[in-house]
């Protein structure tokens, strides 16, 4: 079995290690320490607000996705790390658990960001998309910053987290219609 600690590219995250990290004395702080936050327990605040907003528009269908989209990528996301259990890059700037592949964070922001996409109106998806596709790069640059995760984590971390939500997306798919359905009856019904 290969080693986790010396996969065969290794000498690419070490580069990139070297030319990314944040350089000796940093305060976590700005954006930085915000991607950070997002990851970890003050950035599931995002899912009670999504739900609160779903529920008053009636999107019951939707509900349901949103907490399939937080937990089914996390929990594969978590086997992986289980797995797999490749070292973090030594000292860190912020406080990690074990395990280095794949990336959590990188998991959570493709999840999220192809989460909004779905309960967007196709007319507004488009123009999320470039949005979205940068929150993902940021988050995957800053946990390589803060000495995180290597790159090639971060990487896996996006794919794995994407993946996982567009078959989430295509399980869900006919029951979301049944919730966009039930919105056009409404405003056909509350039309003048």
């Amino acid at each position: 079995m290969p080693n986790p600690a010396q996969p065969f590219y290794q000498g690419l995250d070490a580069w990139w290690h070297s030319i990314a990290t944040a350089p000796a004395g940093y305060k976590v702080s700005g954006v930085v320490a915000f991607l950070d936050a997002f990851g970890r327990p003050p950035g599931l605040i995002v899912l009670p607000v999504l739900l609160v907003i779903l529920a008053f528009a009636r999107r019951w269908w939707a509900m349901l996705f949103a907490v399939l989209c937080y937990m089914v990528p996390m929990l594969f996301a978590q086997l992986l790390k289980n797995m797999v259990d490749r070292p973090r890059p030594a000292d860190p700037l912020v406080i990690v658990d074990h395990g280095s592949f794949p990336s959590g964070h990188a998991v959570q922001t493709a999840a999220f960001v192809i989460l909004i996409a779905v309960l967007l109106a196709p007319a507004v998806r488009r123009f999320w998309w470039p949005v979205g596709i940068a929150f993902v790069l940021v988050m995957m640059w800053s946990r390589t910053f803060l000495g995180a995760h290597w790159l090639t984590d971060t990487v896996a971390g996006a794919v794995l987290g994407a993946g996982v939500t567009l078959m989430l997306w295509w399980l869900c798919a006919p029951l979301l219609a049944r919730d966009d359905a039930r919105r056009t009856r409404r405003k056909l019904h509350t039309a003048p």
